[in-house]
């Protein structure tokens, strides 16, 4: 839940840049092309913090996995379950 918790902040900021702006509001550098940049550094300069933070506190690592637990055993040339033979009649 960390995990989502995480990309859900980071992901809101530009939301919020982009949103705000979208609004017909004109932007800083509006009708330039340094508008563009400018916005886009905005973003990355907000969300590289929270990327950090989260990295450093470990909430954005891969979810580690663990192999399954098997129910099947080896009896000759055969596979069965604990709970039944091996020709699937119960023990």
């Amino acid at each position: 839940m960390k995990k989502v918790t995480s990309w859900a902040a980071i992901t809101a900021v530009p939301t919020v840049i982009t949103g705000y702006y979208g609004q017909n509001l004109p932007c800083p550098g509006f009708g330039r092309e340094s508008g563009c940049v400018t916005s886009a550094a905005v973003i990355v300069v907000l969300s590289a913090p929270l990327y950090a933070t989260f990295k450093r506190e470990d909430w954005l690592r891969p979810a580690r996995c663990q192999a399954p637990v098997t129910r099947f055993r080896r009896q000759g040339n055969t596979w069965s379950t604990p709970a039944f033979g091996p020709t699937g009649g119960v023990v």
